[in-house]
């Protein structure tokens, strides 16, 4: 797996998996369920990543072994944004979304096929 950063809700060291293999254009919730059924690079603990988390993803997205491994050269608006697992508070059709073409953020629909999964998985820093 490849080190993506730290996480800012818990502080832990976020990992991704080292290919862009991930299944593109899907519904929020089969991305949600994608990554909770992830059996990857030996780890069973993966998951969407909370927005402030995603964000942080996109900030490291060209640095080390991360360069080059999300989309963001795409011909449709579709393939450049990735989903989190942060819902809207006050509509729950709605999550939060990150195009990583140049980072902007919104709200999506959930039941739209409009988004990237690139699940993470956490570990203690030492």
């Amino acid at each position: 797996t490849i080190f993506a950063g730290i996480s800012p809700s818990t502080h832990e060291n976020m990992f991704v998996r080292p290919r862009i293999d991930n299944p593109q254009n899907m519904k929020w919730d089969e991305a949600m369920k994608y990554a909770a059924n992830l059996n990857g690079n030996g780890y069973k603990d993966w998951r969407l990543p909370t927005f402030s988390e995603l964000n942080i993803l996109y900030q490291n997205r060209n640095q080390g072994a991360l360069k080059d491994t999300f989309n963001k050269e795409c011909a449709s608006n579709a393939g450049c944004w990735y989903w989190s697992a942060s819902e809207n508070p006050e509509n729950g059709d709605f999550a939060q979304t990150q195009r990583f073409s140049d980072g902007l953020r919104d709200w999506n629909r959930k039941n739209t096929t409009y988004g990237s999964v690139r699940p993470i998985r956490l570990a203690p820093r030492l």
